[in-house]
């Protein structure tokens, strides 16, 4: 997963992120720092009133999941009571629906083609239920995401190595606990693909790093109502999406951003650390600059981005390493006015 790219482009995407910083329209300031480093497993998710923090180390760590509440400034260890070790691996994904349930997939590894894990957490019973497998692999290319529209889960499952190197996109029913396959919108997805609903008809979508030596940004959005995608202008990122790549839409919680989608493109094709975050104008279908968070992500796959009471949150989620500063715990929160 870590391969060397043209170190003249790598230049080049250094020289465009200190340019970024230069006028940044989300100002980023510490919010104390997070319990956890990434990990092969992981994912952020803010379900509007608080942050939730999963990770597994390695196939055989226990995994923790953390709540930070932004009103007592504090973290608190949640249930991870009939988890198994390893349960969550590459392409974790969390969403919400807004009732106080959350919703896992448990992502895949390329030494087993055949995880398939979903899975539900309560957050009132701190219960955790384990649910219809995907029909499908999963992988580093998962996503998920809920939509209101439509009380129903959409997923991205697999990566350009699994599945005979195919992704499916699905729904799912949580009335009747079954998936049912959806037009996908690309034959696959991999590090860095993410999903977003807008609060309509739409689901927007990241594609990640399909390729490993080539940059890509493809974007595109899924009508729920018409079953169909349309290819949307690519993500503006000189060295492509990649690990951390993440989506997120705030307007279901401040009506002063119902127009725009944020995103956070993770690291680069290069897998040299990620800064880059974008804002994308729905209804004008154009991206624009955030600037840059102050800790770069990347090498670990998994979302980067949540809301909760009137801020965004971007969790660094990396390494340790002297390579990703900030000791991959990094913790910063954009206040939303």
């Amino acid at each position: 997963m870590r391969r060397a790219w043209h170190a003249s482009c790598v230049a080049v995407i250094a020289l465009l992120a200190i340019a970024a910083t230069a006028a940044p329209e989300l100002q980023w300031f510490p919010a104390g720092g997070a319990p956890a480093s990434g990990g092969y497993g992981e994912a952020l998710l803010g379900d509007g009133t608080n942050i939730y923090l999963l990770k597994c180390l390695y196939a055989t760590s226990e995994p923790v999941f953390y709540r930070y509440s932004p009103l007592e400034h504090a973290w608190a260890a949640e249930s991870v009571s009939g988890l198994e070790a390893g349960q969550f691996r590459s392409g974790t994904a969390l969403a919400s629906d807004g009732t106080g349930s959350i919703y896992a997939l448990g992502g895949g590894r390329y030494e087993d083609a055949g995880r398939s894990a979903f899975l539900a957490y309560d957050s009132t019973a701190k219960v955790w239920r384990h649910l219809a497998s995907t029909p499908y692999a999963q992988g580093a290319g998962d996503a998920l995401a809920w939509c209101g529209r439509n009380a129903l889960l959409y997923a991205l499952i697999g990566s350009a190595r699994h599945n005979g190197g195919r992704s499916y996109f699905l729904a799912y029913d949580r009335t009747t606990d079954t998936w049912a396959e959806l037009a996908e919108p690309w034959p696959n997805t991999d590090d860095g693909a993410a999903l977003a609903w807008t609060g309509d008809e739409y689901i927007y979508a990241l594609r990640g790093e399909y390729e490993e030596v080539e940059p890509h940004g493809d974007f595109a959005r899924f009508d729920v109502t018409t079953g169909a995608w349309q290819a949307l202008q690519d993500l503006p990122i000189l060295g492509g999406v990649g690990d951390g790549g993440s989506l997120l839409y705030v307007g279901q919680w401040e009506q002063t951003q119902t127009g725009s989608l944020i995103a956070f493109a993770g690291n680069s094709a290069s897998e040299e650390p990620g800064y880059g975050v974008f804002s994308y104008r729905l209804a004008e279908a154009e991206w624009s600059s955030e600037g840059n968070v102050p800790c770069p992500a990347g090498f670990y796959v998994g979302n980067r981005l949540g809301y909760a009471s009137g801020s965004v949150y971007y969790w660094q989620g990396s390494p340790t390493s002297a390579k990703w500063i900030c000791g991959g715990k990094g913790l910063y929160a954009a206040r939303i006015e």
